[in-house]
């Protein structure tokens, strides 16, 4: 509750508005403490589970091609519908558990924001492609958390700990889905403060240059290993930046 209440604060401080998902939310945590304080901590998770799991199947849909958007809003009112329905169920806890099951076998499909490669401009829509060894490192980590999920579900019978079912892959899934940023495949407009996290790996390993020597680096070596990122996953083309830089959050978390 308090670091709801952080966040909710910090939106408005922020924003000087209430944000829908937020309100939602603040809503149905109010409905749990009047109506089901038994089972909050699973009302929570699936809850947010089925926001995540949404949202992943909406990520499907933008990758297959479709140029439709939904808003945050349609998300939460549908989770808060479900979640209620749930909630009338006898056996609710057994239920939001392995609802919680479940959703975890789409949530990895967020990883595909970061291969979206279409984008609108003025009236047209222009697809630029994602180097393959891009592509192949989401494909793989995707593989990896929906195998994870899937043998998750063996907790299916005994679904009654929320503790023992959340998996790692849905973790790194939604931490992975709310750190990616910048603009994709475009050239960012401002190269100085962005090129500083991969500069490093370009003095060392392009240019020959010794460290401590030929090259000092003013913040630390982390730009070696991010640089890697780039050249590796980008193909060292400027444009590529952003993509390797959430590739870099991804493979880091």
């Amino acid at each position: 509750m308090a670091a709801f209440a952080v966040m909710a604060g910090t939106w408005y401080f922020f924003y000087t508005g209430i944000s829908t998902m937020v309100f939602i939310t603040a809503v149905y945590i109010v409905f749990l403490l009047l109506m089901h304080k038994d089972v909050i901590l699973e009302g929570l998770v699936f809850f947010f589970s089925v926001i995540y799991a949404a949202a992943a199947l909406y990520r499907c849909y933008a990758f297959l091609g479709g140029l439709r958007s939904i808003g945050t809003a349609l998300l939460g009112i549908s989770a808060f519908i479900v979640s209620v329905l749930v909630m009338a169920q006898a056996n609710k806890r057994m239920y939001l558990v392995r609802g919680t099951l479940v959703a975890q076998i789409l949530i990895p499909f967020l990883l595909l924001a970061l291969l979206q490669d279409t984008y609108r401009v003025s009236e047209e829509y222009v697809a630029i492609e994602i180097p393959f060894r891009a592509k192949a490192a989401v494909a793989v980590l995707l593989v990896i958390f929906v195998l994870e999920a899937c043998r998750q579900m063996k907790e299916w019978g005994k679904a009654w700990d929320i503790c023992n079912v959340v998996t790692r892959g849905s973790c790194i899934s939604i931490m992975a889905f709310h750190l990616a940023g910048g603009t994709g495949a475009v050239v960012p407009e401002d190269l100085h403060h962005t090129f500083e996290n991969i500069i490093g790996y370009s003095q060392i390993f392009e240019k020959g240059l010794m460290p401590y020597d030929g090259y000092i680096s003013a913040s630390g070596f982390y730009s070696v290993v991010q640089g890697a990122f780039f050249h590796f996953f980008g193909d060292g083309a400027y444009a590529n930046y952003y993509l390797t830089n959430n590739l870099f959050y991804l493979l880091s978390v």
